[in-house]
């Protein structure tokens, strides 16, 4: 098993984090990582890009031609200690990072998390202009318009 990346999780520790490839999105009916949050995220992107082709062209026009990537960043918020601890402490935290077993000083606000994530990687470092940024912070119904207050 290949040693996990690292995070700053203070000025003067470094924690070992939960490997993306192994990051949940879902959990199971026993409350056990499920689903991945790569794997989430490109299913949501095939079925935008299928309903977008169900939909009659007057309609398809709302939504830009190729929907899958803008709506599959949704929850990549969910690759973070806050969401990783928040649902799967004792699970995939305990096993790949349990430095951070009991810590609740990280956000857990994965649609915000996401939000920011996708801004920092457009560019944009301060606030949410990106329509896509945007509509990930938005996607449980309401935009928190803030980014998360730790960059970890």
């Amino acid at each position: 098993m290949p040693i996990p990346k690292r995070i700053n999780a203070s000025a003067n520790t470094d924690v070992a984090v939960v490997p993306f490839e192994r990051c949940a999105a879902k959990s199971t009916a026993d409350q056990q990582p499920g689903t991945s949050v790569f794997d989430h995220c490109r299913n949501v992107g095939c079925v935008a890009e299928a309903l977008r082709a169900l939909w009659p062209s007057s309609l398809q026009g709302l939504l830009p031609d190729h929907p899958g990537l803008p709506v599959s960043v949704h929850d990549v918020g969910k690759v973070s200690p806050g969401f990783m601890l928040k649902y799967f402490e004792n699970t995939l935290v305990k096993v790949f990072s349990p430095d951070l077993v009991g810590k609740r000083s990280y956000m857990s606000s994965h649609a915000a998390i996401s939000a920011a994530a996708v801004d920092r990687y457009l560019g944009e470092r301060h606030s949410m202009r990106a329509a896509v940024s945007v509509a990930a912070a938005a996607h449980h119904g309401s935009a928190e318009r803030s980014y998360p207050p730790d960059t970890a």
